[in-house]
């Protein structure tokens, strides 16, 4: 039983240069006005272009083609998501299948064999990531990459090996900005929310700043709680989840 909470005053934020107003929900400081550095003069890129890694190209591609489309809200908390290019001003540009760089059933049935199909796993989106690099260099800010369903029990937190982590690695030794995707993003019923998530995600990691603190000093640090309950055979406990993300909200799409 939790006895004793401290709640902290969200902070106030600031949106597009010139708008003295300050906001505490992201999503309606963006919405309102738009991201800080929208008309700073220091936003370095015209568009932004997204690679792909994935093994079901249409499917993902299609997925990501929702960030350009209107979604009403769907529960308590929502702010309609009014689509990439207006709430951020710049657009996105979604790959073609031909773009994409493709795992194939092949790659796949070959790992079901490996002795250490966790290290095979690594090796494959090692070899897929350096051809990626290779083909699209200096042509992409963001590269996103599918774990398949096939591979999702790899993509366990609890476990000492994690996929997502690994992919991360790897792209971050070539110096790429990545994005993972997974089926739970994918199928998601809450679309407004997880376009909400998937859009901060992609314009953060592109080098675009959305937002700033209305005061800052030296001595204050902020960062993001989840809250959530987990449960045990006897009993049920409420924890925090400490996260890194500059988003106020839990991502699906990390």
């Amino acid at each position: 039983m939790v006895d004793r909470a401290v709640v902290w005053t969200e902070p106030e934020l600031r949106f597009r240069l010139g708008i003295q107003e300050t906001i505490i929900d992201p999503k309606v400081g963006l919405s309102l006005h738009g991201p800080l550095d929208f008309n700073s003069g220091r936003r370095s890129f015209p568009e932004i272009r997204l690679g792909l890694i994935c093994k079901e190209p249409a499917k993902i591609i299609s997925f990501l083609e929702k960030l350009n489309y209107t979604f009403s809200e769907q529960k308590v908390g929502d702010i309609k998501y009014k689509g990439f290019q207006t709430i951020y001003k710049v657009p996105i540009r979604i790959p073609s299948e031909g773009e994409a760089i493709k795992i194939t059933d092949s790659d796949v049935s070959k790992m079901l064999w490996a002795k250490d199909m966790f290290k095979e796993i690594v090796q494959l989106y090692d070899d897929k990531i350096q051809e990626f690099h290779d083909k699209m260099r200096g042509k992409y800010e963001v590269l996103v990459v599918q774990i398949p369903k096939e591979l999702e029990k790899y993509d366990n937190p609890q476990l000492s090996y994690n996929l997502r982590r690994s992919i991360k690695a790897l792209a971050v030794k070539r110096g790429i900005a990545s994005q993972i995707l997974t089926e739970k993003a994918l199928a998601s019923k809450y679309v407004c929310e997880n376009m909400w998530n998937l859009s901060l995600g992609l314009y953060v990691k592109a080098g675009g700043v959305p937002w700033m603190l209305k005061e800052f000093t030296d001595t204050e640090s902020f960062i993001g709680i989840a809250y959530g309950i987990k449960s045990f055979k006897a009993d049920k406990l409420f924890y925090p989840a400490w996260q890194k993300s500059l988003t106020s909200t839990e991502s699906m799409c990390q």
